[in-house]
């Protein structure tokens, strides 16, 4: 795990490794490491990279960062302690990470209307992570949801925001769903969701193939191996980002109401 820790008026780092500037983060020296956990970071790339996205957020957020042995051991604790540093990020702060993308080896894609920050690593085994603000956020306002998978999460989230639209992008094998979020009704309203099956699982999976809804209106549509556009329906309900729920929960009835 990383320990973290508020500091109150002065916001002072302390820094347990030969960190780089945060303008230039490296993560550690890995030409001089000292002691083994300094050295089972730069011994993962994965480990490395989190680590110089956890000091780039720790001296935006004034945060002391500390690592400790659970940090590099197999509960992923670096990845947690960032969720954990995102999760303290203020609106206003969110603004400074952009200045930070070239000294990192992350990505940040900041839409500012929207109040969404994305983050993705360069290292394709790491996840992208989630920040989204609530729309009215003032500077100091920090996030109503954030995501950050561990490294052997067998989901792979990928987000993106269109218009005003939030997409989430889930692959699991040996489908792929699409979720589409919008602000109303009070919160990030899910409002649509598409998932599509590996033709390989058509003949395992009844045929089939996809599944396309409107959770606003409660219509279904799905194909199968023979038969296109099946219209059924469910009830409407208002299922916001920050909850959970599961596809299962879904009672649909035919077109007819059956």
């Amino acid at each position: 795990m990383i320990n973290l820790r508020r500091k109150l008026r002065a916001f002072v780092l302390l820094m347990p490794f030969a960190w780089a500037s945060a303008a230039h983060a490296d993560a550690v020296d890995c030409n001089n490491t000292s002691g083994e956990i300094e050295a089972a970071i730069c011994n993962n790339q994965e480990f490395s990279q989190l680590a110089a996205l956890a000091d780039a957020l720790g001296t935006i957020v004034g945060l002391e960062v500390k690592y400790l042995e659970t940090s590099v051991n197999g509960d992923f604790g670096i990845g947690r302690g960032v969720g954990r540093l995102l999760s303290a990020l203020t609106f206003s702060e969110a603004h400074n990470l952009a200045g930070l993308s070239q000294g990192l080896p992350w990505d940040f894609v900041f839409d500012v209307p929207n109040k969404i920050l994305v983050i993705r690593a360069e290292t394709a085994s790491l996840q992208d992570a989630l920040v989204v603000f609530d729309p009215s956020a003032a500077k100091s306002s920090t996030p109503i949801y954030v995501e950050l998978e561990t490294l052997h999460d067998a989901v792979r989230h990928h987000y993106r925001s269109v218009g005003d639209i939030l997409e989430i992008r889930s692959n699991a094998r040996p489908a792929e769903t699409v979720e589409k979020y919008r602000h109303q009704d009070g919160c990030w309203r899910l409002i649509g969701t598409d998932t599509v099956w590996a033709g390989y699982m058509i003949e395992f999976n009844d045929d089939l193939a996809v599944i396309s809804i409107n959770h606003l209106t409660g219509r279904a549509i799905f194909d199968f191996k023979e038969a296109k556009g099946v219209v059924r329906t469910l009830d409407p309900q208002v299922r916001c980002l920050n909850d959970r729920f599961t596809y299962q929960e879904f009672k649909y009835h035919d077109a007819d109401g059956q």
